[in-house]
């Protein structure tokens, strides 16, 4: 997992397109067909009891917070037991375990690999609506 501010995009160059998306309405839009694309989410924060594990075996995650913040679950999939739920047509399995939390701020972002496992969309302090771009970028 890499956690940097977005004023700091253009170091990852090889990883995050440089496609300006932050304007655009909530929606999935494809920047190089199904190998990357951007999902614009606006939504409200959820209880940290709702939350669940996930992580994906074909794409590398990037959250880019641009209004708002969340709190965030990060753990490695090794140290976390699978439900065994794999969905190859949302590249989305599920786990169970403990991990480590921090907030992502707005005009942070983070970067999570194949073996990262995450639990996003959840409440800091108080509810609150974001506004996230996740590129969804092929690993292999």
């Amino acid at each position: 997992m890499i956690l940097d501010k977005v004023k700091n995009l253009e170091l990852y160059k090889g990883l995050v397109p440089e496609t300006v998306i932050s304007r655009l309405a909530p929606g999935r839009y494809e920047i190089q067909g199904n190998d990357v694309y951007a999902l614009v989410q606006e939504y409200p924060t959820r209880a940290r009891s709702e939350g669940r594990w996930e992580a994906h075996r074909d794409y590398i995650d990037v959250h880019i917070m641009v209004r708002g913040e969340e709190l965030v679950g990060f753990a490695n999939v090794a140290d976390l037991e699978s439900l065994g739920d794999y969905d190859s047509a949302k590249d989305a399995e599920h786990f169970t375990g403990d991990g480590i939390f921090f907030t992502l701020k707005e005009g942070y972002f983070a970067i999570f690999g194949t073996s990262d496992a995450h639990m996003p969309c959840l409440q800091p302090n108080r509810p609150n609506t974001v506004r996230k771009i996740v590129l969804k970028i092929r690993a292999r």
